[in-house]
């Protein structure tokens, strides 16, 4: 459910959109161990004056500032000063405090989450709690959070699983958004291989080069590969030879095309070719592959 508040006072606006997992409860503030990720409750608060807040929760809090300056006064935040894109997620159970500094309007984005899973989420997509991170590309934050409020609105049948998808989304977006901020410069542009690698993944089967690859990021081939071994930690050649051969393995597996039609059909006209290049992958031939699948 959804509840809003528009508050004016001694020339002050305070906006307020809070959506609640328990219509009930307008504190939400509750573990739930028994579900890997659960939302608890999220929502959007704006202010036009200084405001100071405290709690301890039973949940982890993400608190994302859209706009504005905020200080926290807590123990063992390196950080405590966040600005227009900065973000932090608050430990459960931590006793927190924060305030609006002198740059009105505040606003700030919420969700408070539990779930047994929801500390290893956390760890794998590498963000620290009681931390404030500048995010790298904040525009990517708010569209997540808009699904969420959506998903809160509509709250059908698939409630449970519909949330916790669209906040496992937010996460990841948080979680590469921090990545890329920590990244060196020439980790930064390792960012733009994302044209070239999609394009491996949706025409591996034919012929590919790397000045082709280069040239969708504009760079040089010798920059292309130097930039590709540091995010891939391998050639674009072994890259495209690791695609091809897993969609050989698929297809001696469950076809009945013979050897020659599968190497055809991955990339590679000559069947000898392509069964010395399966034999050095696997050690392996692709007929001693077929057959103990077979088995």
């Amino acid at each position: 459910m959804c509840g809003q508040i528009n508050c004016y006072f001694k020339g002050w606006f305070h906006m307020w959109y809070s959506y609640y997992r328990v219509p009930e409860d307008t504190k939400n503030n509750f573990l739930n161990n028994e579900v890997p990720l659960q939302l608890n409750c999220t929502g959007v608060q704006e202010f036009t004056h200084r405001l100071a807040a405290s709690a301890v929760r039973k949940d982890y809090y993400l608190f994302y500032l859209h706009n504005g300056e905020v200080l926290l006064q807590m123990p063992g935040v390196e950080n405590p000063y966040m600005t227009t894109g900065s973000l932090i997620v608050f430990e459960k159970n931590c006793p927190f405090r924060y305030c609006t500094l002198y740059s009105p309007p505040t606003t700030h984005y919420f969700a408070h989450f539990t779930g047994y899973a929801a500390k290893d989420i956390l760890h794998q997509a590498g963000i620290h709690t009681n931390t404030v991170y500048k995010l790298h590309s904040p525009e990517s934050i708010l569209p997540k959070f808009t699904a969420i409020f959506d998903t809160f609105l509509l709250r059908d049948e698939l409630f449970d699983l519909d949330s916790a998808h669209h906040l496992m989304e937010l996460l990841v977006a948080v979680g590469r958004s921090v990545m890329n901020s920590q990244m060196s410069g020439f980790h930064k542009k390792g960012r733009d291989l994302q044209q070239s690698l999609g394009f491996l993944h949706t025409n591996f089967t034919k012929p590919i080069t790397v000045k082709q690859l280069a040239d969708m990021e504009f760079m040089s081939e010798s920059r292309y590969r130097a930039l590709f071994h540091e995010k891939m930690n391998q050639s674009p050649q072994e890259y495209l030879i690791r695609l091809r051969m897993s969609m050989a393995c698929d297809l001696l597996s469950n076809t009945i095309l013979s050897i020659s039609e599968i190497a055809q059909t991955v990339g590679y006209p000559d069947q000898r070719y392509f069964t010395r290049l399966f034999h050095k992958k696997f050690n392996i031939s692709p007929k001693e592959y077929r057959k103990k699948s077979e088995k």
